[in-house]
């Protein structure tokens, strides 16, 4: 998408919000200092910057506080994507879903140390789906055509399709038979699949599509067109959501505990 268009679409959604030519303007000035701090983060890298102001666009006209963009970038540069660039259209649904969490460890972080919230359960639908596909887009920035490509392959793949079957699963609460898993975990658990599988099957797509530059074809919806999720693979994806659910539980308790000493 054209830059000029992505700066006159995000200006249109911050003049909406308000009423006031005061509020207007204080608006468009914030907006300003998001997209100069933008680009200083970006530090000449073209690239980048375009990426980051694609995605700032997600925001639909809400500026960030000063310094939270900077933060975001320190923090994703920091980060081991190394899961991530592994991913191919033949990737397992363990690799797919182990990548699918780093992904989302690295979004989660970004946000705890900008300060932007704990955890993305304190914000909106809108303002969730927008600061994941920001920091999403700063991690995409990170890598070439090459990984992004697998990265795509993976989401239209079998397998990909498989994964989001059995965060569906999860996220209605159809835990594997034999399960002995801790009431309010399996409540963590049930919520955690559904912020996954729509990071993972959704606003990802958007989001990979949006940095190769290229129209997305539908994907299937659910299981349709897929053969469903065996047994096996249900009972290792839940067996790893698990893990996952009591470490991102304690990471975020020690975020929080950091933030509010």
């Amino acid at each position: 998408m054209n830059r000029g268009f992505v700066t006159y679409g995000i200006v249109l959604n911050a003049a909406g919000q308000v009423r006031s030519d005061d509020k207007i303007l204080q608006k468009l000035e914030a907006l300003r200092d998001n997209v100069n701090e933008l680009r200083a983060a970006t530090r000449g890298d073209g690239r980048l910057f375009e990426m980051g102001l694609k995605q700032l666009a997600m925001l639909e006209g809400n500026a960030l506080k000063p310094g939270v963009i900077s933060r975001m970038f320190e923090t994703v540069a920091n980060e081991d994507v190394g899961e991530l660039r592994n991913l191919s259209g033949k990737s397992s649904p363990q690799d797919i879903f182990k990548a699918t969490c780093r992904l989302h460890g690295i979004v989660s972080k970004a946000c705890i140390d900008s300060k932007v919230g704990a955890s993305f359960d304190e914000a909106g639908g809108v303002e969730t789906i927008a600061l994941n596909s920001f920091v999403t887009g700063l991690v995409f920035a990170r890598l070439d055509e090459k990984t992004l490509t697998g990265i795509r392959d993976t989401l239209y793949s079998r397998n990909g399709g498989t994964v989001q079957i059995a965060m569906d699963r999860l996220y209605e609460g159809r835990f594997p038979q034999g399960s002995n898993v801790d009431p309010q975990l399996r409540i963590s658990i049930s919520t955690l699949a559904h912020t996954l599988g729509n990071t993972y099957r959704y606003d990802l797509a958007a989001v990979v599509n949006d940095a190769l530059g290229i129209e997305a074809p539908p994907m299937p919806d659910g299981e349709e067109g897929l053969t469903g999720v065996d047994e096996k693979h249900f009972k290792q994806i839940a067996s790893l959501m698990e893990d996952y659910a009591l470490e991102f539980q304690n990471a975020t308790q020690a975020a929080q505990a950091q933030l509010n000493p």
